[in-house]
């Protein structure tokens, strides 16, 4: 039995990772079907996220029946920190580009093209949904030329219906409008501005520890397969260690 001591000792030391693990299963004349999993892993620091991704990844495998697709672990398609505790309305990834405005528009996506609409209703609902929400950074004098910084940023959200979360995604998005000339960008006054929803998805488990909330799915080939994995120090978040390193020498 684990004292309350312990499981806060455990709680204080224990991080929250986002890994992609890359399934694949053959589908005939060396073409193959990719399944990009995206599952929560609590581990103590990078490396030992890294080692408890591919431990999942050989248990999912193993769970497979017989009577299922076979479907094989090719590797870790990424990993990332997620920075705060999995919960309604947390933030689970957020990554940023330039892009034009067309670009950026293109990006965001009308409800009803939104995944948690198209897809069928599921026989075991999670109730729990990812909606990326789309914020564009506005220069409010100069000019950031053609190209202006875009971010999207990833929520989990509880809910009942994909129409809840799709309102509350929407009112996560205003919430993170900021006023004009809120900060500086290379010395310009800017601010951002909510663009839109890129994604809602519909959980696949809740968010607990190896839990899968979503995945994508691709074709590809088998002689892709090779560049499609990076190398363990491309990673996330040891490229981010490694640059963390670099400030401090």
């Amino acid at each position: 039995m684990i004292s309350p001591q312990s499981e806060r000792v455990q709680a204080r030391t224990m991080n929250w990772y986002l890994v992609c693990l890359l399934m694949y299963a053959h589908s005939g004349l060396g073409a193959v079907r990719l399944r990009h999993c995206n599952y929560l892993v609590l581990a103590l620091n990078a490396e030992d996220a890294y080692l408890r991704s591919i431990d999942l990844a050989n248990r999912v495998v193993a769970r497979l029946g017989p009577q299922e697709e076979r479907w094989i672990f090719r590797g870790i398609e990424n990993l990332f920190m997620v920075y705060e505790k999995p919960a309604d309305g947390s933030e689970l990834l957020w990554s940023q580009m330039e892009a034009t405005s067309t670009e950026i528009g293109r990006t965001c996506r009308k409800r009803e093209d939104l995944r948690a609409f198209e897809e069928a209703p599921r026989s075991v609902h999670s109730g729990w949904y990812i909606g990326k929400v789309v914020l564009h950074e506005i220069h409010d004098d100069g000019s950031h030329g053609d190209h202006n910084l875009m971010w999207i940023n990833s929520y989990l959200l509880k809910a009942l219906d994909a129409q809840s979360a799709y309102d509350r995604a929407l009112q996560i998005g205003y919430q993170q409008e900021t006023e004009p000339a809120s900060h500086l960008c290379n010395g310009e006054k800017a601010h951002w501005k909510f663009v839109g929803i890129s994604d809602l998805i519909l959980a696949c488990e809740p968010p607990a520890d190896g839990a899968l909330l979503w995945f994508e799915e691709s074709n590809s080939s088998l002689t892709q397969l090779d560049s499609i994995v990076p190398t363990k120090s491309e990673l996330a978040v040891f490229k981010w260690e490694a640059e963390q390193r670099q400030e401090c020498d």
